[in-house]
């Protein structure tokens, strides 16, 4: 998703820097990925979900959807700001 820039506690275990707790996430007990953090934890569906109500759009939410939305014309609203705020609350 992002590079392996993302300091993510599985990311860190695996540089082998010292993690006081598991590497679990805190709301759902899995291991915390990029991928599960952004598109799978059940905050991050809840989220990407109500923004596609709000918008009354409907937007691919995947890995390379999030990052690289079509712009289908001037006139219209560009998705691609509320993407990265969308991440942003998560």
């Amino acid at each position: 998703l992002h590079c392996a820039t993302l300091p993510i506690k599985a990311r860190l275990q695996e540089k082998g820097l010292f993690m006081p707790s598991s590497v679990d996430s805190l709301l759902c007990r899995q291991p915390e990925t990029v991928e599960h953090i952004f598109l799978e934890c059940w905050d991050a569906v809840f989220m990407w979900a109500i923004l596609q109500r709000a918008l009354k759009k409907d937007l691919a939410i995947t890995a390379c959807g999030i990052r690289f939305l079509p712009i289908e014309s001037e006139k219209t609203l560009s998705y691609d700001m509320l993407m990265p705020l969308g991440l942003h609350s998560l």
